[in-house]
């Protein structure tokens, strides 16, 4: 498990690997928030999201109201 990263509302994200002492078998690597696992993937898409909904957040202050 990697050194938490603390978000927002005390949850923590941390990059897991887990692996079955009997049989050797590696289930991950995945990224854990709270206690929702999520794929490599799929937390690459929650990151980028994230970076996208930030970045559209400047033309919030700009837009004109009762503009389409």
């Amino acid at each position: 498990m990697s050194e938490p990263l603390a978000l927002d509302d005390g949850a923590l994200a941390r990059l897991c690997l887990s692996v079955d002492p009997d049989t050797g078998t590696a289930d991950g690597p995945y990224v854990l928030i709270g206690s929702t696992e999520y794929t490599l993937k799929e937390a690459e898409g929650l990151g980028a999201a994230l970076v996208a909904l930030a970045g559209s957040g400047g033309d919030i202050g700009t837009a004109e109201v009762g503009a389409p």
